[in-house]
């Protein structure tokens, strides 16, 4: 399974805050596109702008962690587009964004912790996926 690193508030607000799009200056490989991707805290925390219901005392400031899983479902490349999903309040609006729409967002009910990553896609290493993939499996219907 393919992992990106998200810094923290950005994968909270993914996983509580209905922010499907992630901003990047580069798109990823059409290939990914229709496959699951662990979405995995990095270890910095980005505190440019606030994030309402953000804070790491109360479990969301997670760090080089697993956190949850989604399907890389398209790649947008206007704001328009953003708008048009819903996802305009998330949007940076700057000429080289790329945004990375993921759908079917499901966080683990445990974070699986220290693991390093990559802001790119990376490979997840095999017994971290087994770990990622026992705890969706467990997850009740």
């Amino acid at each position: 399974m393919k992992a990106i690193s998200i810094m923290q508030p950005w994968l909270f607000a993914i996983c509580r805050m209905g922010k499907q799009i992630e901003n990047r200056t580069w798109a990823p490989s059409p290939m990914l596109i229709g496959q699951r991707i662990a979405l995995h805290a990095g270890k910095k925390e980005d505190d440019a702008l606030p994030v309402p219901g953000y804070s790491a005392g109360n479990g969301a400031g997670t760090f080089s962690s697993v956190i949850a899983v989604a399907t890389l479902a398209e790649i947008v490349r206007t704001k328009r587009r953003a708008a048009e999903l819903g996802q305009e309040r998330w949007w940076v609006d700057r000429p080289s964004n790329v945004g990375h729409l993921f759908a079917d967002i499901v966080e683990l009910p445990r974070p699986v912790i220290g693991v390093s990553g990559s802001l790119s896609y990376w490979q997840l290493p095999a017994d971290i996926e087994r770990h990622v993939l026992e705890q969706l499996a467990s997850r009740p219907l």
